[in-house]
């Protein structure tokens, strides 16, 4: 007789849990791997986990379009560093089906080295 996992749960060992669910301390009993207790297990509170909003962050990079690649080997190229204060040029080498590619020289690539360069330009640090 095969026997089903989803019919196994009752053969794991059930203890004490604290609902994982924002704004809810509710103990309940559960499996191992239960998070949630019953009101936070059923239909609209799985959907909103499902669907939770994806944090859109600026990125340090510029995109090259196929206008911009100039012919399928790599190739180098010179830019001067976006950072505000630097005038630095850096080589980059493009590739044919790369598209992305960082805007600011070695040194202000961290978001924290191009925070720190700005606070000294500024007198700040």
């Amino acid at each position: 007789m095969k026997i089903d996992r989803a019919s196994t749960s009752f053969l794991q060992k059930k203890s004490s849990k604290i609902c994982a669910e924002e704004n809810c301390s509710e103990v309940f009993i559960g499996v191992q791997s239960a998070k949630y207790c019953n009101k936070h297990n059923k239909y609209p509170y799985t959907i909103l986990r499902w669907k939770k909003k994806k944090i859109i962050t600026r990125s340090r990079n510029f995109v090259l379009t196929s206008k911009d690649h100039k012919q399928h080997s790599p190739y180098k190229d010179i830019l001067e560093c976006s950072t505000i204060g630097c005038t630095k040029k850096f080589s980059i080498m493009v590739y044919a089906n790369i598209t992305t590619y960082p805007l600011d020289c070695e040194e202000h690539r961290n978001k924290y080295k191009r925070e720190r360069f700005e606070g000294l330009q500024d007198g700040r640090l």
